[in-house]
């Protein structure tokens, strides 16, 4: 079985600079994606660390900025790129919506941020898309913004990639949240027979995901018991 190139779980090249910052006069962008500023207070931003399976912390800076050497909050990308890859996108761009006026995107900021934007646009890129690794310091902004603006292909390669990390408490919520059915299951049996640490603390603004869990433990439960008695 040919595997996907462009997957990768270890690490992934630099994205190319000024992927996304190439002036009009140099490139066919002609659409401005704006990013919904953190604040002006200096706080943490999370994402999830691959290896633990526990949420990363990443410093914000004043004025919104992420210490993770990226630029403003601003974009500038391709309409037709945008709307090949995305019937969101599309909708947006070929309408008589706001956006379609305005040629000006905006994304809220719990969807993501232009760094992770940058990794995503990347991927839709002809030519320079096929060189993007999808692995252990991308996958989580790629996943956001391929299952928000309905990239199915490119959020299937981030499935893919996900189910070759630990399972964690954090990684169902992420599951529950993108509707990955695999690895949702996945992680809900880790949980519960004890082959992932059963930290459930991070389930509990997610009753239904809890209780998921829980459930699964009860069996495991029940057919230890009942293997025991069996051999009794």
């Amino acid at each position: 079985q040919v595997q996907n190139p462009r997957i990768s779980v270890p690490s992934r090249p630099t994205a190319p600079p000024a992927l996304c910052g190439m002036s009009s006069e140099t490139s066919f962008d002609d659409v401005v994606v704006e990013f919904e500023a953190p604040g002006a207070d200096a706080g943490e931003a999370e994402g999830v660390e691959a290896s633990s399976g526990r949420p990363a912390k990443r410093l914000k800076l004043a004025g919104g900025e992420v210490a993770d050497g990226r630029g403003p909050h601003e974009r500038t990308a391709s309409s037709v790129v945008l709307g090949m890859a995305s019937p969101v996108f599309k909708a947006m761009l070929g309408s008589g919506m706001q956006e379609s006026r305005s040629r000006r995107i905006k994304v809220a900021r719990d969807t993501g941020t232009a760094g992770q934007f940058d990794d995503f646009y990347s991927c839709l890129l002809p030519v320079v898309g096929r060189a993007m690794r999808i692995g252990v310091n991308n996958v989580d902004g790629i996943l956001a913004f391929s299952d928000y603006y309905q990239v199915d292909l490119l959020k299937e390669e981030c499935n893919l990639v996900l189910l070759g990390f630990p399972p964690s408490a954090d990684r169902l919520v992420q599951a529950h949240m993108h509707g990955l059915s695999d690895q949702y299951e996945r992680c809900v049996k880790a949980l519960a027979s004890g082959a992932a640490k059963p930290d459930l603390s991070a389930l509990t603004d997610h009753p239904s995901v809890l209780l998921d869990v829980e459930d699964a433990m009860e069996v495991v439960l029940l057919n230890a018991g009942v293997k025991h008695n069996w051999e009794a």
